[in-house]
């Protein structure tokens, strides 16, 4: 192979290797995103609003079940939330492939003791096979929790 056409490669392997180490790898290798972990609470008395998704078993299509949370936020207070693929297959990207996944609203209720909590039930029937983050979210969306679970 000529030399410049070995220089010209290893650049593009490069540029196209420095922004998966810099921001996708390490993204996807965030404690939070980590199988299994636990969501760490905040204080009672913290004054950051906040929203903890608690996390998720792995799931079968045709699984209809509850997810759970606690926030600070009044009870009362509408939250929005979507179940949706984290994995895009090409279909997708290309227009040709269908929605997978839910979207909806949830409503705070009173729990006592400074945290109050949210329960929403999820089918998941239409879904695919895929990973998918689970959001809850303030209308505002500057507020929000995650977990991540997979669909087989």
């Amino acid at each position: 192979m000529d030399t410049k056409v070995k220089i010209c490669l290893c650049l593009l392997l490069v540029i196209v290797l420095i922004p998966v180490v810099l921001f996708v790898i390490p993204g996807y290798l965030a404690p939070s995103r980590a199988p299994g972990n636990a969501p760490s609470f905040p204080p009672v008395n913290n004054s950051t609003l906040y929203i903890v998704v608690d996390p998720i078993a792995d799931r079968r299509i045709g699984d209809v079940f509850t997810v759970r949370g606690i926030t600070n936020l009044p009870a009362g207070t509408e939250l929005h939330f979507e179940a949706t693929p984290t994995l895009f297959p090409v279909q997708m990207m290309t227009g040709e492939g269908r929605f997978s996944g839910v979207l909806g609203t949830i409503t705070v209720n009173a729990s006592g003791g400074g945290r109050n909590a949210w329960s929403t039930e999820l089918n998941t029937s239409g879904f695919e096979v895929n990973k998918y983050i689970m959001r809850v979210q303030t209308s505002d969306g500057e507020v929000y929790g995650t977990a991540y679970f997979q669909v087989s």
